[in-house]
């Protein structure tokens, strides 16, 4: 790879952009599958008030949950250059 091909690779590399967004819900008795329903995503996380409390693997916790909750999540990854000319 010739320098200026090494070059534009690193400053590619440097303008890519990576990112994670969570949308959390947390509401005080709504049932998780209505909102899985309304979005059309499925959860990473969700938990009904009033039920045990658990580990994300299943494990027992002490004490219920006091509101329902829903989670998703996703990775963004854009790489600036991508979107404008480089000479």
């Amino acid at each position: 790879m010739a320098l200026d091909d090494q070059d534009e690779l690193d400053e590619r590399i440097r303008q890519a952009l990576r990112y994670t967004v969570r949308l959390l819900i947390k509401h005080p008795n709504i049932d998780p599958a209505k909102i899985t329903e309304g979005f059309g995503f499925e959860p990473k996380m969700t938990h009904v008030a009033g039920t045990p409390r658990k580990t994300l693997k299943g494990d027992p916790l002490p004490g219920m949950y006091k509101e329902s909750a829903w989670s998703h999540s996703f990775r963004v990854e854009r790489n600036i250059a991508s979107s404008s000319k480089m000479s």
